[in-house]
């Protein structure tokens, strides 16, 4: 039986994949959308395409906690074209919430030492 579900599966892709190719030849705008974003890097969103030195750097900008300077390199990258907003959106974000987190224990820091004058 896995070996019929298998090659049913098969057939059903070469029919989607002939029905997609069909569809993009009507100028269908999804399909086409559909085949570039996931066949053609440089459509696809979810890429990232740093050399291993830009990687690094950025890589030590977020270790740093240095945000300006790190949104400032994700900024550059992203208007480059050499990663994707939603890796920009998603690291931002893990940026904010450890500004936030290390903003508390300074506050926390802050009301111990003024509770000690008191």
């Amino acid at each position: 039986s896995e070996k019929a579900v298998r090659k049913g599966t098969l057939l059903v892709n070469d029919l989607a994949e002939s029905q997609l190719i069909s569809a993009i030849k009507d100028k269908n705008i999804t399909a086409i959308i559909f085949w570039l974003k996931n066949n053609n890097p440089k459509y696809s969103e979810r890429k990232i395409n740093l050399p291993a030195k830009e990687m690094g750097e950025i890589i030590n900008a977020v270790i740093s906690s240095d945000p300006e300077y790190t949104l400032k390199l994700l900024t550059q990258r992203l208007i480059e074209g050499k990663i994707p907003r939603f890796f920009v959106n998603t690291l931002n974000s893990i940026i904010s919430k450890s500004i936030k987190v290390n903003q508390l224990k300074v506050d926390a820091q802050k009301v111990k030492l003024l509770n000690q004058f008191s």
